[in-house]
């Protein structure tokens, strides 16, 4: 079993000199892999999670992993967590908070010991059994490569090895473990298929475990190469336009880097029929995110849709602060120029068409706005959308106004009405990003 081990570690290129943190259960077989890496003398910490769920037997199996790391010189770190309490809290099955909680703990045990390996210990038979639990429950590609060998710091050294073997390897050193009598209950969808379905199918079989192992690794190899084809830019036209495999592929994989989530065969294809969809505009909500199209970009927002402006009254002769926008508004009385140039940022409005104060908010429904004098007024809805603003960005566009029209938007300058004649009182408007320390009155 060394020589597995060795290899493995040699073909993940994990360096002599890396520390291993191993998920020690005190099993047969994450006991196998700690004295297997012990043997091979590589630096090894463990952690036991302790579940709270089985009572006395819990308690021994953590005595047990204490007494063998002191033993073996291997520091040993044991973790405490009540799981019942909190799958109830969480309102979910106590297999799979143990299990969220475990991997939790993991990380934070190995960040506290810099550890850049996590070793659990999965092997050949877990690897079977995962792939059917996948097919029984429905899966695609991903499901049927099994339990990868590597994903990020997590390594499964024994993942080649059989529990046969595993068991031969500790009864030659004379090396007991300890057992966990849930293993029996065949409640327990794994339990069930390792006690009912693994012993059928090893008739058929008997090599049934390797064969898995070996389709695993073959599958594994299309789904990199399947991954590399449908890396890219999230653009509607361009996943609409891919053969449907990689564009659903490439939908789930920018989900999953959004959310942490694994995104159903059902919200992937919501995903690509918004994709082909004639609304540049259009989103759907998924869980734990929305996505939204800009036009042709696509975006996983895992913040919602933005909130509009609040309602400021500009403060005369000062500067007012939209942080929402980024930007500050200065209003100044002033006299117009014999020769006026405005400019997006520097601009004048007549004092006589003010009706009220002049306020910065977004746009509400009515708004409209003239360019220039040669064009004709439009709706800001209209404008904003032949000019191909994200309907998401369209309501934090700064509008000045007063109780009855538009004077000014942001990006656009001053509405062609509001021109103030030569000579005749105004205001003057001068928008600075607020990171400008420069914005004093000027």
């Amino acid at each position: 079993m060394n020589r597995s081990v060795t290899d493995f570690l040699a073909s993940a290129h994990i360096s002599p000199e890396e520390r291993i943190l191993v998920a020690l259960s005190g099993g047969a077989d994450s006991t196998a892999l700690l004295l297997s890496l012990c043997e091979l003398r590589r630096p090894v910490y463990a952690v036991h999670v302790h579940h709270g769920i089985r009572g006395a037997e819990a308690d021994r199996d953590a005595e047990f992993c204490r007494e063998l790391c002191l033993r073996l010189g291997v520091p040993f770190q044991l973790c405490r967590v009540d799981i019942p309490a909190l799958a109830a809290e969480r309102g979910q099955g106590l297999e799979e908070t143990a299990r969220e909680e475990r991997y939790r703990l993991l990380e934070e045990s190995a960040e506290a010991l810099s550890c850049s390996r996590i070793a659990t210990a999965h092997n050949l038979e877990d690897n079977a059994e995962t792939v059917l639990l996948h097919l029984v429950r429905g899966t695609g590609l991903s499901g049927l490569c099994g339990i990868p060998a590597v994903r990020g710091r997590l390594i499964r050294p024994l993942l080649s090895v059989s529990r046969k073997d595993i068991e031969k390897y500790l009864s030659d050193r004379g090396q007991n473990y300890v057992s966990d009598s849930t293993n029996t209950d065949t409640d327990l969808s794994r339990n069930r298929i390792r006690s009912c379905v693994m012993p059928e199918l090893l008739k058929l079989n008997p090599a049934f475990p390797e064969a898995v192992f070996r389709m695993t690794e073959t599958l594994s190899e299309d789904a990199a190469f399947m991954d590399a084809l449908a890396d890219g830019a999230l653009s509607a036209a361009e996943i609409a336009g891919l053969p449907r495999p990689l564009a659903l592929r490439r939908l789930r994989r920018a989900y999953t880097e959004s959310t942490g989530l694994i995104l159903s065969r059902e919200g992937t294809e919501l995903c690509l029929r918004l994709c082909k969809s004639e609304n540049p505009s259009a989103s759907i909500d998924l869980p734990g995110c929305r996505l939204r199209r800009e036009y042709d970009r696509l975006i996983f927002d895992t913040l919602g849709t933005a909130s509009s402006l609040p309602p400021q009254q500009l403060t005369l002769e000062d500067f007012t602060d939209v942080p929402e926008a980024g930007i500050r508004i200065g209003l100044f009385s002033d006299t117009a120029p014999e020769n006026i140039h405005n400019s997006l940022t520097s601009f004048y409005v007549s004092c006589d068409r003010i009706d009220g104060h002049l306020t910065v908010r977004s746009r509400i429904t009515g708004d409209t706005f003239q360019r220039n004098p040669r064009a004709c007024r439009r709706s800001l809805k209209k404008i904003f959308i032949d000019d191909r603003i994200p309907a998401t960005q369209r309501d934090r566009i700064p509008v000045l106004a007063d109780s009855s029209s538009v004077a000014a938007v942001h990006g656009y300058g001053a509405d062609a009405a509001w021109q103030p004649a030569p000579g005749t009182p105004c205001f003057r408007i001068e928008i600075r990003p607020i990171a400008d320390g420069s914005a004093d009155n000027l």
